[in-house]
């Protein structure tokens, strides 16, 4: 089964059988479930909510697990699959469920939020995701190298800021914490604008803040974009490949063409 359902077929697409559409029926009924109970009702948790809802996530849970347990089971290698990212979905769409039995009642109302996670479960019968995932794994150096340049720039800020903007503000920027919310802010290019610098320094190093967070989600399109695109359309397609540049005819190769033109020129004039 586990095999079946996991690779796609020859012409690309990915089969889906009555236990994988018995699966993401009850994951969609699962978070449809999670929104009503919370617009109709208001509740904080699924204890204080009508026993209805209680007894279908007990359901949806059930056969999420029992989904686990068999794919564990028919795994050729069970530890492999396991530690699979596609095992790693698996167990985060049931660990919740039972990890509420023996949680504190404060934990139950985001305990049943984490219902949404079981979302990515699609991940399995999804092309488009597979491909972008994979696309990301290709890529991984790459978007390291992004990620360094983004945490350097963002620790730096987050310093700078404070000492420049905290004698100025101390009840925006009095805190590294609150330095950090700026930057990020900032740096993702949203902007609320409930905190800004004033000073000239500080809005000096807000115009690097905001060109570095630009530069950085345009590398990240990029990157991301072109493995992607290389992968659906050329599946030995390698976005990093540069094709090297044409060069001009050696002097060797020129004295050859030339020669042919003169013997044929010379053909012509004899005929």
């Amino acid at each position: 089964m586990t095999a079946a359902i996991a690779q796609p077929t020859q012409q690309g697409r990915i089969p889906i059988f009555g236990i994988d559409k018995l699966i993401i029926g009850a994951i969609i009924a699962s978070v449809v479930f999670y929104f009503g109970e919370i617009e109709l009702f208001h509740t904080a948790d699924s204890l204080s909510g009508p026993a209805i809802f209680l007894w279908l996530e007990r359901l949806i849970a059930t056969i999420l697990t029992a989904e686990y347990v068999l794919r564990i089971r028919d795994a050729k290698d069970k530890w492999a699959y396991i530690k699979s990212p596609l095992g790693i979905i698996d167990l985060i769409g049931v660990l919740p469920f039972w990890f509420g039995f023996v949680a504190p009642d404060g934990w139950l109302g985001a305990i049943r939020a984490c219902r949404i996670l079981r979302l990515a479960k699609f991940y399995r019968y999804s092309e488009g995701l597979q491909a972008l995932f994979k696309g990301l794994k290709r890529e991984a150096r790459k978007l390291k190298a992004v990620g360094s340049v983004v945490a350097i720039v963002l620790l730096f800020s987050t310093a700078f800021m404070h000492q420049v903007e905290s004698t100025a503000q101390p009840d925006r920027f009095g805190s590294l914490h609150d330095s950090l919310w700026w930057t990020v802010v900032t740096m993702t290019t949203v902007g609320y604008g409930d905190v800004f610098p004033v000073t000239q320094v500080g809005r000096g190093m807000a115009m690097v803040v905001m060109l570095t967070g630009i530069g950085t989600l345009g590398s990240l399109v990029g990157i991301i974009g072109g493995s992607v695109f290389c992968d659906i359309h050329a599946e030995n397609c390698d976005p990093g490949a540069v094709s090297p540049a044409p060069q001009p005819p050696t002097r060797r190769v020129r004295k050859m063409v030339r020669r042919t033109k003169n013997s044929r020129t010379t053909e012509t004039s004899s005929l």
